[in-house]
């Protein structure tokens, strides 16, 4: 059986509330990050490897090689991406993503506060809209967190 537990919007990727936090909550019994600069990074693909839980199945995939990977895994699946327009793409391609969280989305150039750590361009919020007509979309730094849905910000 393979089934897509929870869709994760951080521009960290795998990092330690992930790793603590998220998929000890979950019971994830993969992780796949979807990111087209790591998957074509060999090095920082390693290090990030590396750096995962052994506990835990990582997996790294570009946008247009996830239906491969996809296909070739089982469980209960985490996938992370660091920005929305990913997980837009996806369901774009008929995948099914029933609930999508953001955790951190740094600040910059052309983005706003939206939450607290959480910054979106205008791009990435039309994204997050539309996210929300197939999903549901929450903030939810942690698990212990209470979702705030986007639409009610």
């Amino acid at each position: 059986m393979r089934e897509i537990i929870l869709a994760r919007i951080d521009d960290r990727l795998l990092h330690g509330q992930v790793v603590v936090k998220w998929i000890p909550h979950l019971e994830a019994d993969v992780v796949i990050i979807v990111d087209d600069e790591l998957d074509n990074n060999p090095f920082l693909k390693k290090v990030t490897l590396t750096a995962a839980p052994k506990t835990i199945d990582i997996k790294v995939t570009s946008v247009d090689n996830f239906s491969e990977c996809f296909k070739n895994v089982k469980g209960r699946i985490l996938l992370i991406a660091k920005i929305p327009q990913v997980f837009e793409n996806l369901i774009n391609q008929g995948v099914e993503i029933k609930r999508i969280v953001l955790g951190g989305m740094g600040s910059g150039d052309n983005r706003k506060n939206l939450y607290r750590n959480i910054h979106v361009s205008t791009e990435e919020m039309a994204s997050l809209i539309k996210l929300a007509d197939t999903a549901e979309v929450d903030i939810q730094i942690i698990p212990d967190d209470k979702p705030r849905n986007i639409l009610k910000i």
